[in-house]
């Protein structure tokens, strides 16, 4: 039995790494179908190879790239023609297939890379791109046979099994062929074996445990190897939602909120909102709310909106009427023309007991939509409230 190894290690091999050998063979063929083999290095391979000492080691500073902060199809346009000028650089068509995935256009971003592999079959940037390709398309069963491809080629671990677990996750292997097993002494979180126990039983020392082929597996080896990605976390917090512990997955976030929160992502943002959504932490919520529609303004009043409207029906679940009064009457302020919330709202006046406070908002559906298919209904309640105050 082993602890789960450091968030750090000291990597001192790679600075002995002086010279890249830059061959012509072209890169294997991924095999099809879901298999795919576990993130494995042995101890008597050498160190991976980073991009940052590939990009040091056989790229000079060369101009001649136009920049422009904003521009990204500009940037896009002069990458494709530095590719076009200077085919033995590396570093162009690199970043023009980030510059593609950025965009959203990872078919294109495969099409450069499937030119460039040929030339620099080991280069780390290009493998990991190849495969974050794959994850941009959903083709996941592809993208894990990159991940066993470039682990052949001595790709850089951590950053392989978080694509690993990406790939693990959307193809809906979370634990993989999870099992309870007895592990006297053991703990939750520990590496044991092949297997990381994932949560104790009701049994004394028997755990949950998931195998390498699944996302909490690889993330973790990821995480314990010293990946510190943004979106790693995010999808640490993910796997603890699909397991049904939303909570555990809110507190991965705010244990890591100063960093998170700054990143422009707005999935980061969103993930925060939804887990904290679910675990009922209602004024959280709206905190993250009202972050992501200060973030965008133009569409501040559609997020605020569909919160308070959120926050409202949370709270009419769990039998508060007066605070789901309160909310609906929030979202009211911002839309006040919107039917389904007058109706919503003059419903629940109504189911208060405070016909009076309902009746002003029938009157104002009616007013509105004069052909309201629950005219009836709302009719015979304001007729009702009139002959209660003659």
């Amino acid at each position: 039995m082993r602890n789960s190894p450091s968030y750090t290690r000291v990597l001192s091999t790679f600075f002995a790494l002086a010279l890249v050998q830059l061959s012509g063979q072209a890169p294997a063929a991924p095999p099809q179908g879901r298999d795919a083999q576990p993130v494995q290095l042995s101890p008597a391979q050498p160190p991976p190879v980073r991009e940052t000492d590939l990009e040091k080691a056989a790229l000079p500073e060369v101009s001649g790239v136009e920049q422009r902060p904003g521009d990204p199809e500009a940037a896009i346009v002069s990458l494709a023609r530095a590719v076009a000028k200077r085919p033995e650089e590396v570093r162009y068509p690199l970043e023009l297939a980030r510059a593609l995935l950025a965009a959203e256009r990872p078919r294109q971003a495969e099409a450069v890379l499937n030119r460039a592999l040929p030339r620099f079959p080991n280069h780390a940037g290009l493998r990991l791109a190849w495969i974050d390709a794959a994850l941009a398309q959903r083709r996941y069963a592809t993208a894990l046979e990159r991940v066993r491809t470039a682990t052949a080629r001595q790709v850089e671990r951590p950053a392989l099994q978080f694509r690993a677990a990406q790939g693990y996750f959307h193809l809906g292997q979370v634990l993989g062929a999870a099992e309870v097993r007895a592990v006297p002494g053991g703990r939750a979180g520990q590496f044991v074996g092949k297997r990381l126990l994932v949560e104790a039983r009701l049994r004394p020392d028997h755990f949950l445990c998931c195998p390498p082929r699944s996302a909490y597996y690889q993330l973790r080896q990821a995480l314990d190897a010293g990946l510190d990605e943004p979106a790693a976390h995010v999808l640490h917090a993910r796997i603890w939602q699909r397991l049904g512990r939303p909570q555990i997955g809110l507190a991965v976030l705010k244990s890591r909120a100063v960093v998170l929160l700054a990143q422009p992502d707005e999935s980061v943002l969103a993930a925060f909102s939804e887990l904290a959504c679910e675990t009922g932490a209602l004024s959280d919520y709206l905190r993250f709310e009202r972050m992501r529609a200060d973030r965008q303004p133009e569409s501040r009043l559609e997020i605020l909106f569909a919160a308070y409207l959120t926050v409202a029906e949370s709270y009419n679940q769990r039998g508060e009427e007066i605070l789901y009064i309160h909310w609906l009457q929030r979202a009211a302020r911002l839309r006040p023309d919107d039917l389904g919330v007058i109706l919503r709202l003059a419903d629940a006046e109504w189911a208060a007991g405070q016909p009076a406070r309902a009746a002003p908002w029938y009157c104002r559906l009616l007013r509105l939509e004069p052909d309201h298919p629950e005219r009836g209904r709302i009719a015979a309640r304001l007729a009702e409230t009139a002959g209660a105050n003659p």
